[in-house]
């Protein structure tokens, strides 16, 4: 993950994820952070039914420390739904931010 430049992304407090998924996430067990070194992130978030197939997800993964991100940082989100309909409404609406407030 990097900037549209290429440069590194560096976290100071938060990087957020929004996207749309079939059926609701569980923030704190479903999406997980892989990274190495290891620093601590800790999930919240919310989910808001937008229609009866479709749930909006905005996830913050919270540092204490900053944090800057490499080839070794993954973030994994698990969806128990049906992604197999129309995925592409699914895997566009991701947006990744860093440091919103």
């Amino acid at each position: 993950m990097s900037h549209w430049d290429g440069s590194a992304v560096k976290i100071q407090k938060s990087l957020d994820v929004a996207l749309k998924t079939p059926v609701e996430l569980f923030i704190g067990t479903e999406f997980t952070v892989k990274l190495d070194p290891w620093a601590e992130f800790v999930a919240t978030g919310t989910n808001t039914q937008i229609d009866p197939s479709t749930v909006a997800v905005v996830a913050k993964l919270s540092t204490p420390e900053a944090y800057t991100i490499n080839d070794e940082f993954v973030v994994n989100i698990s969806v128990n739904g049906d992604l197999t309909k129309d995925a592409k409404i699914y895997t566009d609406s991701i947006v990744i931010t860093q440091d919103s407030q």
